[in-house]
């Protein structure tokens, strides 16, 4: 029970960290706008631009609010920032591109037997760290064991442990399941997963390399492996998004990576309320309905927490086939709330508990919530608990209508979906059981073509709204502002873009 509550403990954090900001428009980026559904892409004009304004080289400044440059090991999961760091500087086997298509990065190919219980990768000959020394099949296995060393402390590592690696030769990796998992692609590209190396840990293993380095600035290059058109990128870390916006709008930046920029990136996160189906005040389907029509989601949109958004989905908007307009019966409607709860009696309406984290934040929704549920005649009381009791409540079931955040720290609606709500999840903390939902899992971690998995989690999603356990509250949103200048700069839902795609025009 202990290991459970440290993992829930970690997927609890990022609630805690969510910052205010805005950006100013400072004329010359991209106009800003919602992502299209296939990805955040910004153009590729290279055909139609004059030879003479055409820089295949060139610096590229590019800002992220973190407070440290990470390794995979060091690495917060729950900051955007340095998951961008990460993924500049560390590949891992897979990555997945702006369409949320997972394609080769230290791997040049994969296969998967017909029971999908062995992925075998061949890495790429051309795969080197930062000095110019092979990546060999070793270190990309010690690099995933340390993952999985992590255990319930890493929100995307725990995943790993239905997995045994192995290095059979030096270009040869394993992976032998003990179940089916298709999004394992989808996994293996997180920034958590970079590769490094068993001799020195100073090596990198990305398309970039550190050329010079201070606590909060650092000149990258081209590494031996990198085949692209820039000659450098400066990076720069930020202490909050204040900083990156005033920065930014000084024109000392190219690419401002963070939250309340002008282009939306869509969320990577998801926060909302569950309900434990094992406490009796929620015993009844018309209860839990009319608490989630209580509700107001339009108190967090409408400034408590910025630069989130209202949402009545679980799978969070910045990812490819998510649906932030799917739970219609979700929406807030108080007095159909009214009559669900007009048809029964009065003595039998439970009190409800609305246990949070104790920040100011978590206090200032639960007590509306507290206040909403009063509107439409139930009784609730709000319950703080610090994050390490929350944590532990949570792990023995303790907890009723409950405060719950998901951090998008690797790119499927997995991360959503499995762990919260398959009778096994590693997280199901609500006692929630469905053999249909866990039949759509099973067929979804067994389908191959990503597409058709989506499609499938999208119908894990239906079912489990129409359960009626999740008050979908919302997401904070991710964006970036933009320069004219930059070109093909391609955004996937984690990490950083790839820097081996991104060119400038060359100044007039």
């Amino acid at each position: 029970m202990r290991n459970r509550a440290q993992f829930l403990l970690s997927l609890l954090v990022f609630a805690l960290l969510v910052t205010a900001c805005g950006f100013i428009d400072n004329g010359d980026a991209v106009p800003s706008g919602p992502p299209p559904s296939d990805g955040l892409a910004f153009p590729d004009e290279f055909a139609t631009i004059p030879p003479e304004l055409r820089d295949r080289g060139g610096v590229l400044r590019f800002g992220v609010v973190a407070d440290q440059v990470p390794t995979p090991l060091t690495l917060d999961e729950t900051s955007a920032g340095e998951q961008a760091i990460a993924d500049l500087l560390y590949d891992g086997l897979t990555r997945v591109d702006h369409t949320g298509t997972v394609v080769p990065a230290l791997a040049a190919s994969w296969t998967v037997t017909d029971d999908r219980l062995v992925w075998t990768f061949a890495l790429d000959p051309a795969a080197t760290f930062s000095d110019g020394s092979p990546i060999a099949a070793a270190d990309v296995v010690a690099s995933l064991q340390a993952i999985q060393d992590l255990g319930p402390g890493s929100l995307a590592g725990v995943q790993l442990a239905r997995a045994t690696f192995d290095a059979p030769d030096a270009a040869t990796v394993t992976a032998q399941l003990t179940a089916p998992f298709a999004p394992l692609g989808e996994l293996l590209a997180a920034p958590l997963f970079g590769v490094t190396s068993t001799t020195d840990p100073q090596l990198t293993s990305g398309a970039l390399m550190i050329d010079t380095q201070t606590d909060t600035e650092l000149t990258l290059v081209p590494s031996p492996r990198f085949a692209g058109y820039l000659d450098q990128v400066d990076l720069e870390l930020f202490p909050t998004p204040a900083h990156l916006e005033l920065t930014f709008a000084r024109g000392l930046l190219d690419v401002a990576d963070g939250p309340g920029g002008m282009t939306d990136r869509g969320a990577i996160d998801s926060t909302m309320f569950l309900m434990n189906l094992a406490n009796p005040a929620f015993a009844d389907p018309s209860i839990r309905k009319a608490i989630i029509l209580a509700i107001d989601p339009s108190f967090v949109a409408g400034g408590s927490v910025d630069p989130a958004k209202a949402s009545n989905a679980i799978v969070p908007s910045g990812y490819v086939g998510a649906r932030p307009g799917i739970c219609g019966d979700c929406a807030y409607d108080p007095e159909a709330a009214t009559a669900l709860l007009g048809g029964i009696a009065s003595t039998d309406l439970p009190l409800i508990h609305v246990d949070h984290l104790s920040d100011a934040e978590s206090e200032a929704l639960a007590a509306a919530i507290v206040g909403d549920l009063a509107n439409v005649g139930l009784e609730a009381r709000a319950r703080p608990h610090t994050p390490t009791a929350f944590a532990e409540k949570a792990a023995n079931g303790e907890l009723a209508l409950f405060q719950f955040g998901t951090a998008g720290s690797w790119p499927s609606a997995e991360a959503f979906l499995g762990s919260v709500f398959a009778t096994d999840g590693v997280d199901n903390v609500t006692s929630f059981s469905d053999p249909a939902v866990d039949e759509l899992l099973s067929s979804a971690r067994s389908v191959n073509d990503g597409e058709t998995r989506r499609m499938i989690y999208q119908q894990v999603e239906d079912l489990v709204l129409q359960h009626a356990v999740v008050v979908p509250l919302y997401g904070v949103e991710q964006s970036v502002s933009v320069t004219g200048a930059v070109r093909n700069l391609r955004l996937p839902a984690i990490g950083a873009f790839d820097p081996q795609q991104v060119w400038l025009l060359a100044a007039e």
